[in-house]
């Protein structure tokens, strides 16, 4: 029974042994039972585990895609996020910031490249700008020029440190107005000032004049103003902007030199000797009031800027020519030594000749020869 029950059952899943008559056989049920039953209990958890295999295997399959995508998605994002937060730091004016990209994404690291390069580059150019600003008051002190600018809709005036120092205020906010400045100004010149700064507005002239301050403590200044103005899209005046500069050294100084000058024409004019001065390019430079008289002439713009040896001395006694190349008078700037004649002749203005004796010496200034002085007397007999 045993090598036929082995015969019966050896083939047990390809005979595919009957399950449902198991009693129809003698004698094998127990055996063939339990060897189908185990088979069937095998063969289940076999396709058990293979479906789970392939259960876990797709899953694991479509998981994992979504898995890489997810992590290289959050990395771009982070990236991306990095490149906005150091964008907007930059506009907040933190030049300073810089961003890393590691999104192995070449475009994200190229655009992060190119915003770290601008960087670099605001920040060295923001340096040179507030190396510039930082001079600009300094420089507005050295020059004594200050800026302005008024915003002629809202009535408010904006003015540089150094105008308060010309208009001797201590720099304070919101303490520039326009009524503030023509307070300033000089009560003699104010309606000047207003006219200019009307006739500017209404475009009729570019504002550039020289006026009067009366600082607080009473002591005066001259400044000299220049303004322009601009218009919106009517054409209607909305901000004025100019400068002022503090020019009251220069305006001293040639006060000082025009009554030096007028001091000298009177003492020209008090002596008995004709005087005249000459340029280099023998040009008349002055007359005194003896020179007018002895030669003939009203007053001195018609000798001023002329050539004087066109004039008084074009020609010897005999009416021959007397080249300029060739005078006399003119060789004291030309040797810078004095030159002292008595046998020439000037020509008055009616044409009549007069013999006189002349003495002419160069003028220097700063060791360089500017023209000559020329003295003569009337020695007719």
């Amino acid at each position: 029974r045993g090598s036929e029950g082995l015969r019966i059952y050896q083939p047990i899943v390809p005979a595919q042994v009957a399950l449902d008559e198991p009693e129809t056989r003698h004698g094998v049920k127990p055996m063939g039972a339990v060897i189908v039953e185990m088979s069937g209990a095998r063969t289940g958890q076999l396709k058990s585990r293979l479906l789970w295999l392939t259960v876990g295997s797709t899953v694991l399959f479509l998981i994992f895609p979504l898995c890489l995508i997810y992590l290289g998605s959050r990395n771009i994002i982070s990236s991306i996020r990095r490149l906005s937060d150091a964008v907007r730091a930059l506009g907040n004016g933190r030049l300073e910031t810089r961003v890393a990209v590691s999104a192995h994404v070449a475009e994200l690291e190229t655009l992060a490249y190119g915003i770290n390069d601008m960087a670099a580059k605001l920040q060295q150019e923001n340096v040179v700008l507030l190396q510039r600003t930082t001079r600009l008051p300094e420089a507005q002190r050295i020059a004594h020029l200050g800026n302005w600018e008024w915003d002629i809709v809202n009535n408010t005036l904006d003015w540089s440190d150094e105008i308060y120092r010309i208009l001797g205020l201590a720099p304070q906010p919101f303490g520039a107005t326009y009524e503030v400045f023509v307070q300033a100004v000089h009560p003699d010149d104010r309606q000047a000032v207003k006219d200019c700064i009307r006739e500017t507005l209404e475009g009729k002239c570019i504002c550039s004049m020289d006026h009067r301050i009366l600082l607080p403590d009473g002591s005066l200044r001259f400044v000299h103003e220049q303004a322009e103005v601009s218009c919106n899209g009517n054409e209607q005046p909305v901000r004025m902007t100019g400068t002022m500069q503090d020019i009251t050294g220069a305006k001293l100084a040639a006060e000082a030199l025009r009554v030096s000058r007028e001091n000298l024409h009177r003492l020209l004019d008090s002596i008995a000797e004709g005087a005249y001065g000459v340029g280099t390019d023998g040009n008349c430079t002055f007359v005194n009031r003896a020179f007018l008289q002895m030669l003939g002439y009203q007053n001195e713009n018609e000798m001023l800027g002329k050539h004087v040896h066109e004039l008084i001395h074009h020609s010897h006694a005999d009416g021959s020519p007397y080249p300029a190349n060739e005078c006399k008078a003119y060789r004291a700037y030309r040797t810078t030594q004095p030159i002292n004649v008595s046998d020439e002749v000037f020509w008055r203005k009616d044409g009549v000749a007069i013999p006189v004796e002349y003495w002419s010496h160069p003028i220097m200034a700063d060791g360089v020869v500017t023209g000559a002085i020329v003295t003569f007397i009337d020695i007719t007999e």
